[in-house]
C-alpha cells in the first residue's frame, strides 16, 4: 500500500494499494511507475471497517480542498456519532467502513472553515488550527500522516498520545533547478523506529501527544 505525489506533473497522487504482504503486492515494475519526492505507506489490518476490503485499504484519497492523501494507526471511539454527523450535517455518503475516512473529511472540512482552499501556500497557523479542530472533535488513540497537494506533508498524534509516531532525519544530495547537486535534508514519520534505523534515519525524537509537525 504506497501513496506518492507526481513529480514535474503538477500536484496530483500515484495511488496503489491492495490487500496482502508488501512483497506480493509490490514488485520493481509497480515502484517504479511511482515517481515522486514524497510518499505514504501503510502496513496494517483493519481495525474498524472490512479487514479483506480492498475500499477501506489506506491510504484513502480526497480530491478537495488541493487533495489530500492519508494514513493513520489508530481508533476513534466515536466513529459512528461522526458518520451519522457527516451524513445528517455535511450530507456526505462514506465510501469505506473506516474510521480514516472520517478523519480524512474532518480535516478537508477544517481547512475550508478557516479560509484554506485557495491557490496560496497554507500557513502553519492555519495547518495547526484544522487539527486542532479534528482533535477537538475526533475521539479516540490515532497516529496521522498527511499529504495536501502542492502543499506539503504533515503529521500529528493524538492529544493523549494513546499511538507512537516518531520523526527521524536524513541527509540526501538533490539537484537543483541549475542542475546542481546540493545537501537537503530528508524527513520520515512513521510508527515503528525499526523503519528509521532499517533507511538510516536519525532519530529524532517521538512526537509528543497532541504535536503536529508540517
Amino acid at each position: 500500500m504506497l501513496f506518492r505525489s507526481h513529480e514535474g506533473e503538477g500536484p496530483g497522487f500515484h495511488l496503489y494499494k491492495d490487500n496482502g504482504l508488501v512483497e506480493s503486492v509490490f514488485n520493481e515494475e509497480i515502484v517504479n511507475r511511482l515517481p515522486g519526492r514524497m510518499a505514504i505507506g501503510h502496513t496494517r489490518y483493519s481495525t474498524v471497517g472490512k479487514s479483506g476490503s480492498t475500499a477501506d485499504v489506506q491510504p484513502l484519497v480526497l480530491n478537495y480542498p488541493y487533495g489530500i492523501g492519508m494514513a493513520h494507526n489508530g481508533n476513534l471511539v466515536n466513529y459512528y456519532d461522526l458518520v451519522e454527523k457527516l451524513r445528517s450535517e455535511k450530507h456526505r455518503m462514506p465510501l469505506t467502513t473506516t474510521d480514516l475516512e472520517v478523519l480524512e473529511n474532518l480535516l478537508a472540512d477544517a481547512l475550508l472553515e478557516i479560509g484554506a482552499g485557495g491557490a496560496g501556500k497554507l500557513r502553519f497557523d492555519q495547518l495547526e488550527q484544522a487539527v486542532t479542530k479534528v482533535m477537538r472533535e475526533s475521539v479516540g488513540g490515532y497516529s496521522v500522516v498527511t499529504m495536501i497537494a502542492g502543499q506539503g506533508m504533515l503529521a500529528f498524534r493524538d492529544p493523549k498520545g494513546i499511538r507512537p509516531l516518531i520523526l527521524g532525519r536524513r541527509e540526501t544530495m538533490v539537484r537543483d533547478a541549475s542542475g546542481s547537486l546540493v545537501n537537503k535534508p530528508a524527513y520520515c514519520v512513521t510508527s515503528e523506529m525499526i523503519l528509521l534505523n532499517f533507511l538510516g534515519y536519525e532519530v529524532i525524537g517521538d512526537l509528543a501527544a497532541g504535536e503536529l509537525v508540517f
